[in-house]
């Protein structure tokens, strides 16, 4: 348990920077720049997007490392990440 929240913290300094740029970018096309608010939304959910999957990865995929399987090509892998993506897309785009 201790080596999923060390691996889960390591991501979570750029996590909090998207998210604080993207909380920002809310505040304030919200109120000067309306045309631009869905531009901050993507910025926010991006993070989140990469949140959530940086704790998928490193939780139930955590036999695997994910750099040396996608390098030696295994195809059924980087099928099974994409099918990771396609649910965090779905969850963060219905919210």
């Amino acid at each position: 348990m201790a080596d999923i929240k060390k691996d889960v913290i390591k991501y979570a300094a750029p996590i909090v920077g998207i998210l604080a740029v993207g909380a920002l970018a809310i505040s304030i096309t919200s109120k000067f720049f309306v045309e631009f608010n869905d531009l901050a939304w993507f910025i926010v959910l991006t993070g989140i997007s990469f949140g959530l999957y940086s704790v998928a990865d490193n939780i139930f995929l955590k036999s695997f490392n994910t750099n040396d399987e996608l390098r030696k090509g295994n195809v059924a892998y980087a099928i099974k990440l994409l099918g990771f993506a396609i649910i965090i897309a779905a969850c963060v785009s219905a919210a």
